[in-house]
């Protein structure tokens, strides 16, 4: 088992090693577009930072105070006329509650050059979370490659990483069960 972590630990690295060699001033790109993106879960706003790390801005669409999400018209109103910049609203389709879905619309109704994509969440309780983990960055960073395709070389290089770091972490739980 450590022997094939250690060939897709050095695999990755080297993928990693390309990646910055093949594409040096994508990397080093001295001032990259911020763009702005929407998400309506809070764990994926945690995805879309490990992996857009510096070219992007993230906020939650309604970020739960108190483990409770604030209902009221006025605040979801102020709420997203705040938000009516994004360059991408970032949703789970199987998490969405008939208010989010409403705001939703009003979103991309006053903002037609926002993109919207959707993050499918695996209901398959036999998947493991350490997989559904590794999917979901996988997905997070397709949707973000969609909308900044100059910037794919730093984000294929924060994916590896994430894709790494979960990894250590799934063979770390493994060898503590042991």
């Amino acid at each position: 088992m450590l022997n094939l972590s250690f060939r897709v630990s050095s695999c990755c690295g080297l993928v990693l090693a390309f990646t910055c060699l093949a594409f040096p001033k994508d990397l080093m790109a001295q001032s990259p577009t911020v763009t702005f993106v929407v998400v309506t879960d809070v764990s994926d706003g945690e995805w879309v930072k490990r992996i857009g790390r510096h070219v992007v801005r993230v906020e939650v669409l309604f970020p739960p105070k108190h483990g409770e999400i604030d209902g009221n018209y006025q605040t979801c109103n102020a709420r997203v006329r705040n938000l009516l910049n994004f360059d991408v609203l970032l949703v789970r389709e199987a998490m969405s509650s008939p208010r989010q879905l409403i705001w939703r619309e009003r979103m991309t109704g006053a903002n037609p050059r926002g993109k919207v994509h959707s993050i499918t969440q695996s209901r398959d309780s036999l998947t493991a979370a350490h997989d559904r983990e590794m999917q979901l960055a996988i997905d997070v960073h397709g949707a973000l490659v969609s909308v900044l395709p100059k910037q794919q070389a730093v984000l294929n290089a924060n994916l590896i990483l994430e894709l790494q770091r979960l990894r250590a972490l799934h063979l770390t739980e493994l060898a503590t069960h042991d």
